[in-house]
């Protein structure tokens, strides 16, 4: 992910469409049109991505900002270092029914940890963040205590989480720079790169 991002930030017709926050498209024969809004707040923010290793380079790189789904690459990151992606799992009460994105599951379903992650990261399914933190340190809480402490290990200082998913929270934040860091972290792990 960081390495397509980085890749495709030098191309300037990308920054520009990454950079635009709306944008009108032909929608049908008709001649009407479909606007499109580009509703992620770390592009509209950081729109000038550049680099792995150094994260982003725009002028407010620094600055802390919510991460929205964003928050899944960290979450990914602490359960291919601490989980064995065979295991099956358990679905706990806790994780049914988070708002936004979901696959639906119900209690006492049973996946693998693999299979949860493909969730996680291709689905955006917050219901499968949920059951991959509790899985691996029994609840949400002790599993940001967790993302926090890796985020120290990556020597980030301008992230914090409270949650594996990324719903809103005003102690749920990051920079661009952090943010790059961490893909970075992530695409070290074959499994991550694979997914």
């Amino acid at each position: 992910l960081a390495r397509i991002a980085a890749a495709s930030m030098e191309i300037p017709e990308f920054r520009d469409m990454v950079g635009t926050v709306k944008y009108t498209i032909p929608s049908g024969n008709d001649g009407s049109t479909r606007v499109l809004f580009n509703h992620n707040r770390l592009l509209r923010l950081y729109g000038d991505a550049v680099g792995i290793k150094t994260g982003f380079t725009k002028k407010n790189g620094d600055d802390r900002a919510p991460m929205a789904s964003t928050t899944k690459v960290m979450t990914a990151l602490v359960v291919l270092e601490q989980a064995n992606l065979d295991e099956t799992v358990s679905i706990p009460p806790e994780a049914c029914g988070i708002e936004g994105s979901s696959i639906y599951m119900k209690p006492g379903e049973r996946m693998t940890v693999r299979d949860l992650l493909y969730a996680l990261l291709l689905q955006s399914a917050n219901d499968a963040a949920a059951a991959l933190a509790i899985t691996v340190s029994g609840s949400i809480e002790a599993f940001a205590r967790q993302m926090n402490e890796r985020a120290s290990a990556l020597g980030l200082v301008n992230t914090h989480f409270v949650n594996p998913h990324g719903l809103d929270d005003p102690e749920h934040f990051t920079s661009a720079k952090d943010l790059a860091r961490i893909a970075a972290a992530s695409m070290e792990i074959p499994e991550f790169r694979d997914m």
